[in-house]
């Protein structure tokens, strides 16, 4: 299921403008960070993905307008929603998939009522194409069609732990913690995706 999808549980949005170099109306050559996508010239809601909490509310006129960050943990994944013409939660906010994170707008530098998407790495400010990552209902993860081990952390779990299961020596969770983007003081939580290098 594609991550917009379960945002607006429905399907029938269509994208506006893809990540990645564009034409911007407003700035000319760009680099899109994320994908729009058109709800029919309607305000639709936009719910979460699962639990999660908000990590930042802004209110603008300019730029990305109204926009909300909310924080995935176990899923490693923060989600920027942009030009909302509502806002419906509160910094710090927990969020499962029944709460309304916002509706769709025009708010900032649009040209008509739409979600701009954006997605990164907990921890990073790599902007990732939201357009790539599947959202599989059933087993929650994450399809890239890599041969990388994914990890789901349990309950008492240390990345010292985690690497002396997979490499035989603990002193090799930094390793893990690099490539999941994870600073010191290295903290992790149950159910959190982990990419095993």
């Amino acid at each position: 299921m594609k991550l917009v999808t379960k945002i607006f549980k429905r399907n029938d949005w269509y994208i506006t403008s893809n990540y990645g170099w564009r034409i911007c109306p407003f700035h000319g050559k760009e680099f899109h960070p994320g994908v729009d996508y058109g709800t029919n010239i309607q305000k639709w809601p936009l719910y979460a993905i699962e639990d999660g909490y908000v990590q930042l509310i802004h209110y603008g006129s300019k730029g990305y307008g109204n926009y909300v960050w909310v924080r995935y943990p176990r899923l490693n994944i923060s989600v920027f929603h942009a030009h909302l013409d509502k806002i419906c939660v509160k910094n710090k906010q927990k969020v499962n998939t029944e709460t309304i994170i916002g509706y769709t707008g025009k708010t900032g530098n649009a040209t008509g009522i739409h979600l701009h998407l954006g997605m990164t790495k907990i921890g990073s400010n790599t902007w990732l194409n939201p357009h790539d990552y599947d959202y599989d209902l059933e087993s929650n993860k994450e399809i890239n069609n890599s041969n990388k081990i994914i990890y789901i952390v349990k309950k008492g779990d240390s990345l010292w732990n985690i690497a002396k299961k997979y490499y035989k020596d603990g002193r090799k969770y930094t390793k893990i913690a690099e490539k999941n983007n994870i600073k010191k003081p290295y903290t992790i939580y149950p159910n959190q995706k982990l990419i095993i290098p």
